[in-house]
């Protein structure tokens, strides 16, 4: 009789993990049911926006610039607002980008001039574009050390100012 009321009672704990099974299996069908069809409204939504764009072009791009002139005066608003309110971390991230700056261009103009070879004070050195219609800033404004930086660097010959002078006098006379 034991032996019965074993296989009874596994039978039943048998059925009722298959119940329970059933029924997770059942909902997550469900939840992927309803992922799905949100999938489906996003892909229909997409389609028709992508639509949209293609009949009205122009406004839309119109519109766009229009949001980024407003997204950037805002930025703008919330870098003063910053800065106005945490003056001395504003202080050391300028201090911080200017001294990282300056060492990058000390190291390069550690080399001398590529005229006349003088090489005793970096900061009578500059950086003379070779193509003035390549320049895209003056490098001696330019706070951060980037690609950007080390691309117009790499558009430039490291000369003296007394070098640079006579190279800036001679291109302007047509020489």
């Amino acid at each position: 009789m034991k032996r019965r009321v074993r296989q009874k009672s596994l039978y039943n704990l048998h059925r009722f993990s298959v119940d329970v099974t059933y029924d997770i299996v059942t909902k997550h069908i469900n939840i992927i049911s309803v992922i799905h069809k949100k999938l489906v409204d996003i892909r229909k939504k997409k389609e028709d926006d992508r639509a949209y764009y293609l009949k009205n072009t122009e406004q839309c791009k119109q519109r766009s610039s229009e949001q980024r002139k407003i997204n950037r005066e805002i930025a703008s608003e919330k870098r003063k607002h910053w800065r106005k309110n945490n003056p001395e971390k504003e202080r050391a991230y300028y201090l911080k980008t200017i001294a990282g700056k300056k060492d990058f261009v000390d190291k390069i103009k550690e080399n001398g001039c590529a005229i006349c070879g003088y090489d005793r004070c970096g900061s009578a050195l500059d950086f003379h574009h070779v193509n003035p219609q390549d320049k895209k800033f003056n490098i001696a404004r330019y706070t951060k050390v980037n690609s950007d930086l080390v691309e117009e660097i790499e558009k430039c010959v490291l000369v003296c100012r007394n070098c640079h002078m006579e190279i800036e006098i001679l291109s302007k006379r047509g020489r």
